[in-house]
């Protein structure tokens, strides 16, 4: 993935957070960023994003629960689900907004 890209994704993402969830926390950790609902409470962390050579996975906690309408979650494990962005119009096309408001339970 190119850094311009990943950069501007990063900045769209972290708007978006602190925009919809301002107390949310954001922790650098496993070699990406997760948020937490509560700060300073691991037990909260709603998921995060990671940036890869190819895309950034944007990571949910619980995404196996969510409604996934336009199906644009990925992954098979019990509880999480992830989103692969590979260009800036993926965070609008694949709805990004609408599976953070999920994951953060609003």
């Amino acid at each position: 993935m190119e850094i311009s890209t990943a950069q501007a994704l990063t900045l769209l993402i972290e708007e978006l957070v602190c925009d919809l969830y301002p107390d949310a926390a954001r922790v650098d950790k496993y070699g990406g960023v997760l948020f937490e609902a509560v700060a300073g409470d691991a037990s909260t962390q709603v998921g995060g994003y990671f940036i890869y050579s190819a895309h950034m996975s944007v990571e949910f906690s619980h995404g196996a629960g969510f409604d996934d309408p336009a199906g644009v979650l990925e992954g098979k494990g019990k509880y999480r689900r992830h989103i692969k962005l590979r260009e800036i119009a993926d965070f609008h096309s694949k709805q990004l907004p609408y599976y953070l408001k999920q994951a953060f339970g609003s």
